[in-house]
């Protein structure tokens, strides 16, 4: 049994991809709720009541829509992670070239709300393909994997120079080497 660190190289599963997906949703939402309450504190300013006409909310709506756009999009097309994926250990790649370009996040995207329409039934492949690919994922040539990452496993002991004895001068100490690597009586 080894203390290094385990790797995971396969496709990630649906329960991973669906925490990493809530945790997007929590940042999403949590910066539209501050936006909106700037925006409302700064109407107020000029005598706005709090009162929303339908066509504002629409407005708030798509612009809610624009911005999660944005983020997957932008997200997936620099890194390949959102911040959930990337707490899941997760990584969207691409499976036609070496990384996703941005045409490939957005159409990704959108996918994904597609996937989600009907009772989230463009999910369930996940459970099913060897790949574990959603409907989202094979519209937009992509997969999920488990991130590789750059970790470090296991950090090597630093060189420690060893004189033999016949070289040391007379009176010298053998014990004298540095602790951790000295020879146990």
């Amino acid at each position: 049994m080894t203390d290094e660190a385990t790797i995971h190289i396969g496709y990630a599963g649906l329960v991973t991809r669906a925490v990493a997906l809530g945790i997007d949703a929590l940042v999403i939402n949590g910066i539209a709720v501050i936006t909106g309450a700037l925006v409302n504190l700064i109407a107020s300013f000029f005598g706005h009541q709090g009162d929303l006409s339908p066509v504002a909310a629409l407005l708030g709506g798509a612009a809610w829509i624009a911005w999660s756009a944005l983020y997957f999009t932008i997200f997936w097309s620099l890194t390949g992670q959102t911040p959930g994926d990337r707490l899941m250990g997760i990584r969207v790649y691409s499976t036609t070239s070496d990384r996703i370009h941005i045409r490939q996040a957005f159409v990704r995207y959108w996918a994904l709300l597609l996937a989600a329409l009907p009772f989230g039934a463009g999910f369930v492949p996940v459970l099913t393909d060897d790949r574990r690919r959603g409907l989202h994922d094979r519209i937009a040539n992509t997969v999920v994997r488990w991130d590789e990452g750059e970790e470090v496993t296991a950090i090597p002991d630093p060189p420690v120079a060893v004189t033999p004895i016949a070289e040391l001068g007379p009176g010298a100490d053998a014990g004298t080497m540095s602790a951790g690597h000295a020879p146990t009586a």
